[in-house]
């Protein structure tokens, strides 16, 4: 029995200047049957880092990460409900995040009222968490949904 070409094939990442073949068993005209395009006009404009993070007490927030396209973002504790995101050079362009309020799992006592994060630096992009009273604070994040995204 025949192997699926995606058995025979190893997978790989898909880049902007990558070529891809399109084929198009239904399309009668020989010459547009089959189309070649950029990889680049199928991506998405941006890197993104989707994760779950966790963060308790004076450590920094861990991550569950589920998708990265931007790199290693390394977290660290700052202060009081405050943490650094930081990957050299990984926040060049208009940095974008969406954060949720509610975990994937119940967590802590007092959940997340708000999060916001802003763009620090080229290199470095700052986490702050608030509870319900508006107050920054830690231990608000349990598997508490993340993704930045950075818009070249």
């Amino acid at each position: 029995m025949a192997k699926k070409w995606s058995e025979k094939t190893e997978k790989a990442t898909v880049v902007a200047n990558d070529e891809l073949l399109i084929l198009d068993s239904e399309d009668a005209n020989a010459a547009t049957k089959n189309k070649r395009v950029k990889a680049s006009l199928l991506l998405p404009p941006y890197k993104k880092y989707v994760a779950l993070l966790t963060q308790t007490g004076t450590n920094p927030p861990t991550a569950i990460v589920l998708e990265n396209t931007i790199g290693n973002i390394v977290w660290t504790y700052l202060s009081t409900g405050s943490y650094t995101a930081t990957l050299a050079n990984g926040f060049t362009g208009n940095v974008w995040a969406i954060i949720g309020t509610k975990g994937v799992e119940a967590g802590p006592p007092q959940p997340i009222a708000f999060a916001n994060l802003y763009k620090y630096s080229n290199s470095e992009a700052v986490l702050r968490t608030y509870n319900q009273q508006n107050q920054i604070n830690n231990d608000l994040l349990w598997k508490t949904a993340i993704e930045i995204r950075v818009y070249a």
